[in-house]
């Protein structure tokens, strides 16, 4: 795992996205290079349709992200 682009859909619609990385980064937003720790889990962007917020899907996903990193060894979570 590296960088990785997660994407939810329901009936054939993307209604979740969540983007994470493991490895060095480019945030483009910040305009600068992240470089995290060993066993460092980055989770960098998620967004969730309209239509489909106020159901826990970001919450849910997120637990399950969190996880999914503990499971392969990540043992601290950074959040831009």
């Amino acid at each position: 795992m590296s960088e990785v682009l997660e994407l939810t859909s329901i009936d054939g619609e993307i209604v979740h996205y969540r983007w994470y990385a493991t490895e060095s980064v480019w945030l483009p937003f910040l305009g600068l290079r992240w470089v995290p720790e060993k066993g460092d889990y980055t989770a960098l962007d998620a967004f969730t349709v309209p239509g489909m917020r106020n159901r826990g899907l970001h919450k849910r996903f997120s637990v399950e992200g969190l996880d999914r990193a503990r499971a392969a060894g990540l043992r601290r979570a950074v959040a831009f």
